[in-house]
């Protein structure tokens, strides 16, 4: 792999020289070269400079996924600003807290524009720029390439610090692991508020040059980024095992044709076998997904499954996540801070030039994930002796269970399999006797249409734990049953384990649900 940049702003400004012509990106109807996305971008970091953004500085992007957004984000880059892009779907509330957390210079809306200070709508901006300014200098591999906002499964969302030589390591990196190159075809239906969206859909395709079609992100287009991943021949894709799992579910194959995909991350969240299984048999694709470990602390990626290599799973049932990327180190460490022997679980830890430089205005936070050049993920996992990663889960997730550890995966592969569950997910209860271990709960969405009665409920339930006993050798401490979309997620679709776990403790989950059923209530 010879591509190497020491920023994504100088690959953009190479790629413009080089094919100006070139596709970048496609939203829509809405397409843009390098060679305009380099002329538009400098115009808008004209106007930008002109308000006082400019290095050091950091300007948040209030838009979705729109070729403006694109625009903005190297834009803000260009003028030496680090961009934090930031949902524009969520509540006003919501909103106003990730703008008061990043504390940027200047805020840019696509469209109506809340009171904010210093606030401004595209549409002003645009009418500002100026054809032909050309920034002093370009920004410096140390300077903050973009903020990533957290997704706050862990408690308030953080803001996370990533420079341009973080960013450009990690699109090294991972276009190596992926065997990325100019006439790859990316697309994607991730927000690019999310770092996945972000850097794996907006800037590794312009690290490689390659073009990428990126999809709005609502769940009823998940079929509209398979046909248009078809009709285009799209060779990378990537999102989350939810995304997966939900079109091998919803969206029909007939007419799809997936044989030029030749990667597709699996991420974000726990992969489950069943779902690569399920997806790659009914869209005839197999061998394509690729499940693949990381954090926004990482920049994204830290492990992944090489092209071509057979898929892994050990006894439990958990799935590789492949060997660590060539560039990063990773480390299994005990409770003690001893490193761990092979197949031993532990905390992963990771180090490398991709790892972020902290967290803003939060110096305790980041002392506690960065200790001597070493990112303590929080997550636990273990290697096997070829260097495989396996990914238990954050620590606050597994359950201590008479002196051992239990995994949730495995439990909810083996529920999602039955009959009438939609989705299931297991969190452990700490019950008021305090005997130091936890209860294991199963709470599982089933279908309206399966569970009519009591009766139906019943018979899930026991199936449910029926199941589990077949999977872990014991049955859990309670099923719970409620409709669907009641388990809390984040609105990049992470499990809210916290918040299920008080609800659930309060004796308030699934209380307004028409179908809500407890084996033990």
């Amino acid at each position: 792999m010879s591509i190497r940049h020491l920023t994504v702003v100088e690959a953009l400004f190479a790629h413009a020289d080089e094919r100006p012509d070139s596709l970048a990106y496609a939203v829509d109807d809405d397409r843009i070269t390098f060679g305009e996305l380099r002329d538009d971008a400098l115009a808008l970091a004209a106007a930008l400079d002109a308000r006082g953004v400019g290095r050091g500085d950091r300007c948040a992007l209030v838009m979705g996924t729109a070729i403006d957004t694109i625009r903005a984000i190297y834009a803000v880059q260009i003028a030496g600003a680090a961009p934090i892009v930031i949902n524009p779907a969520q509540p006003a509330a919501a909103l106003g807290r990730r703008i008061r957390m990043v504390r940027p210079i200047l805020t840019v809306f696509q469209d109506d524009m809340p009171a904010e200070p210093r606030g401004v709508s595209l549409d002003v901006l645009r009418n500002e720029e100026r054809q032909g300014w050309r920034p002093a200098v370009l920004p410096a591999p140390s300077d903050t390439a973009y903020l990533q906002v957290t997704s706050g499964t862990a408690g308030e969302p953080k803001a996370a610090i990533l420079s341009h030589k973080s960013l450009a390591a990690c699109l090294h990196s991972s276009a190596v692991r992926l065997g990325a190159r100019s006439d790859d075809i990316f697309i994607s239906w991730v927000p690019l508020h999310h770092d996945f969206g972000l850097v794996r859909f907006t800037f590794a395709p312009c690290f490689v040059g390659s073009p990428a079609y990126l999809i709005p992100p609502t769940v009823s287009n998940f079929e509209r980024w398979l046909r248009l991943a078809s009709e285009v021949s799209a060779t990378i894709t990537g999102g989350p095992d939810f995304g997966y799992r939900i079109a091998s579910k919803l969206v029909d194959p007939a007419g799809i044709d997936l044989s030029a995909m030749r990667y597709a991350t699996n991420g974000g969240e726990p992969v489950r076998a069943s779902t690569i299984r399920d997806f790659e048999r009914r869209f005839s694709c197999p061998g394509v997904i690729r499940p693949g470990y990381g954090l926004a602390e990482a920049t994204l990626g830290v492990s992944a499954v090489r092209p071509g290599q057979n898929l892994q799973s050990d006894a439990a049932g958990c799935v590789s996540c492949g060997p660590p990327y060539d560039e990063l180190d990773v480390v299994i460490l005990d409770e003690g801070g001893r490193r761990c022997e092979y197949g031993e679980v532990g905390e992963i830890t990771v180090q490398g030039d991709a790892i972020f430089d902290g967290y803003l205005d939060d110096p305790d936070t980041t002392t506690e994930m960065l200790r001597d050049g070493w990112l303590h993920t929080g997550d636990f996992g273990y290697l096997d002796a070829e260097g495989e990663l396996y990914v238990m889960g954050r620590k606050r997730v597994l359950i201590k269970r008479a002196g051992a550890m239990v995994i949730p995966r495995e439990i909810e592969e083996a529920v999602d399999r039955v009959d009438g569950v939609r989705f299931s997910t297991v969190i452990g209860h700490v019950p008021d006797h305090g005997s130091g271990d936890e209860e294991v709960v199963v709470v599982a969405e089933v279908r309206p249409e399966a569970a009519v009665d009591d009766e139906a409920r019943s018979r899930i339930a026991s199936d449910i734990e029926a199941a589990m006993s077949g999977a872990v050798a014991f049955k859990p401490d309670d099923v719970v049953l409620v409709r669907p979309r009641t388990i809390p997620r984040t609105r990049n679709g992470k499990i809210k384990h916290a918040e299920l776990k008080q609800v659930y403790a309060e004796g308030l989950l699934g209380r307004d649900d028409a179908i809500v059923f407890s084996t033990r209530r």
